[in-house]
């Protein structure tokens, strides 16, 4: 019985998570597109999400039972083993570490430089659906997991054994999403296409935007996941990977669109968008990510 769980908790949990995140994606993008239609920018859009995501997640760190300063004072190495308490609420569990390491420094870079990654897949996502449509967005996203598992397999955290279902089960679905982005997007077919006025060549550069989105959301899951086998305490990781995306969207937000009047929000749907992008995207979809990692050890 006690198996039993362990096993659904590890593999259907994580699994019921990553299609939540799935559905959440969806309407995020056809907010998205509802948004651009009364003309705000992509670079706005991404640095209010990205702000919005922040400032849910900024007061994350006064839950939990240790010292909110325990993340700037061990990122300088100066604190060792913060006291942990014995409270089995969700926040301690989202920062529990089993070494208590504390966070190094070489972590916060590691996460930037990821963050940054994250910001380029965001803006190649908006800018694809803005050539195409959502519908082929979430269509191309069936391509994150076929990435994911490439490049798991390609840096040794994923094994493969052709004799094994569970091996061949993942190249087939590879195969497959690969095999259906391309359908959908060199077919531009009026099942799939949105507005009859967008041409076949902004529709293929949608798709090529898209299926870049996809691969370096793949690479920073792959590398999560490898941070997470470093520094296990999820909330920590979307922290600061939350405020380094934030630092990086406002810096080239403002460097990209400096008319201040792009910047005004009114109270509609582009409003109703982004704080539904930044706590979906920016919020949860973080926690539950690094969750579903070292719940799964690896998806």
């Amino acid at each position: 019985m006690g198996s039993t769980g362990r096993t659904c908790y590890s593999d259907v949990l994580p699994f019921t998570a990553m299609v939540m995140v799935e559905c959440i994606i969806v309407g995020g993008n056809t907010l998205f597109k509802s948004a651009t239609a009364q003309g705000i920018n992509s670079y706005v859009f991404t640095t209010y999400v990205f702000l919005v995501g922040f400032l849910f997640l900024l007061p994350c760190p006064f839950f939990i039972r240790r010292q909110f300063s325990f993340l700037i004072v061990s990122s300088l190495g100066i604190m060792q083993d913060p006291p942990i308490s014995n409270s089995t609420s969700c926040f301690n569990f989202f920062c529990r570490s089993s070494n208590n390491q504390g966070l190094k420094f070489s972590i916060v870079i590691k996460l930037f430089l990821l963050s940054l990654i994250g910001y380029l897949s965001q803006i190649f996502g908006y800018i694809g659906i803005k050539y195409s449509s959502p519908t082929l967005s979430s269509v191309m996203s069936n391509l994150a997991p076929a990435f994911t598992f490439i490049l798991a397999f390609f840096f040794r955290m994923e094994k493969l054994n052709l004799r094994s279902y569970t091996s061949q089960a993942k190249i087939v679905g590879t195969i497959v999403s690969i095999s259906g982005a391309l359908v959908a997007t060199l077919y531009n077919g009026t099942s799939v296409t949105v507005s009859s006025d967008s041409s076949s060549l902004y529709w293929i550069i949608g798709g090529i935007l898209l299926a870049s989105q996809n691969f370096l959301l793949s690479f920073v899951l792959v590398s999560q996941a490898h941070i997470m086998m470093e520094y296990p305490v999820e909330l920590m990781v979307v922290f600061v990977f939350g405020l380094s995306g934030l630092i990086v969207a406002a810096f080239a937000g403002l460097i990209m669109v400096r008319d201040l009047d792009a910047w005004n929000l009114k109270p509609d749907m582009m409003l109703a968008s982004i704080i539904y992008m930044g706590i979906s995207t920016g919020f949860l979809n973080g926690l539950i990510q690094v969750w579903a990692l070292r719940s799964a050890r690896f998806m």
